[in-house]
């Protein structure tokens, strides 16, 4: 993995960290900024790892927390606020495996 591919990562992961949810599993007001980070951040991991096949776990789990993120933010677009989307976010946020330099 190169050094801008790493880069991608931890912002992506930063971006995630950003959001602060309420009691629903949603974003609080006034994030539009952090939102839109994250929305970008999102395309950079697709981009990366999509139709790649020898992914290895911590990849994996960064494609299943891009593509929950994706739905969450479509969610929250539409107003619909699916708390079992919000749930899935959460969870793939959870299962996100760590790279280990060593």
């Amino acid at each position: 993995m190169t050094d801008d591919e790493r880069n991608t990562i931890n912002l992506f992961k930063a971006g995630v960290n950003l959001i602060k949810t309420g009691p629903d599993g949603y974003p609080l007001p006034d994030q539009g900024l952090e939102l839109d980070f994250l929305a970008k951040s999102v395309l950079k991991i697709d981009t990366m790892f999509i139709g790649h096949r020898d992914l290895d776990a911590e990849q994996r789990s960064l494609l299943n927390l891009a593509d929950a993120t994706s739905k969450w933010l479509a969610e929250l677009i539409s107003g619909r606020r699916d708390p079992d989307v919000a749930q899935a976010w959460f969870k793939a946020r959870a299962e996100v495996v760590e790279f280990e330099p060593f």
